[in-house]
């Protein structure tokens, strides 16, 4: 029983999943979508044997095992005939004239945004507003503006329609994996080795990938 938000179940639960099930036919499984809040509560309640989320965990009353993953790297997506496309990284002060897709303004990834443009001093053009981060990369794809982003949210596959360009100097967000306080699984156990190897065979495979993320293992 797998819980994350909807970017890191079709990015990293959904693809480790299906690997994973081949090679254990005979177990089903259960991969829910659930805000952060319900993520966490429900996780440590043992409703999901295993979530995804960034650190910091925000719930404080819940007891939960937290099992570092990754740091991934901030990236700016754009669409893949962006003028910007080329450039190897990106320094946020030349996105000063840009336009943006961005999530609304109580989310996470928002609040990111927002710091980082203050901290650079930059009034972002904001053409349209989204709750989903998977709507957002779509505008993205067809060319409405830019956003923020880290890999783990767009795909580790090459895209042909989305680029992403790091941002130098490297700013980055911390992931881990949840699991109730105490008691873990032997499939839960088994898929969390899974995942970490595949994770480790994408950062190998792919440079990119690889100069994204820093695995804490």
């Amino acid at each position: 029983r797998l819980v994350s938000t909807v970017p890191l179940a079709i990015g990293i639960f959904a693809p480790v999943l299906a690997l994973w099930q081949e090679q254990n036919r005979q177990t089903t499984s259960v991969l829910n979508i659930e805000t952060r809040f319900d993520l966490e509560s429900k996780v440590a309640a043992r409703e999901y044997n295993l979530g995804i989320l960034s650190l910091p965990v925000e719930n404080k009353i819940v007891e939960l095992d937290v099992i570092p993953l990754l740091r991934a790297r901030y990236e700016i997506a754009m669409s893949a005939d962006h003028p910007l496309s080329f450039k190897k990284n990106l320094a946020f002060a030349q996105l000063r004239n840009e336009r943006f897709v961005a999530l609304r303004g109580t989310q996470r990834w928002r609040r990111r945004f927002d710091r980082l443009a203050a901290a650079n001093d930059i009034s972002p053009k904001t053409v349209a507003e989204t709750s989903s981060t998977s709507a957002a990369l779509e505008l993205v794809k067809r060319g409405l503006g830019i956003m923020p982003v880290d890999r783990l949210h767009t795909c580790l596959e090459p895209s042909d329609t989305l680029k992403l360009v790091p941002l130098d100097p490297p700013i980055w967000t911390e992931y881990c994996l949840v699991t109730g306080k105490g008691r873990t699984s032997q499939n839960t156990q088994d898929f969390t080795r899974f995942l970490k190897m595949w994770l480790a065979t994408k950062c190998a495979e792919d440079s990119a990938v690889g100069q994204s993320f820093e695995l804490a293992y």
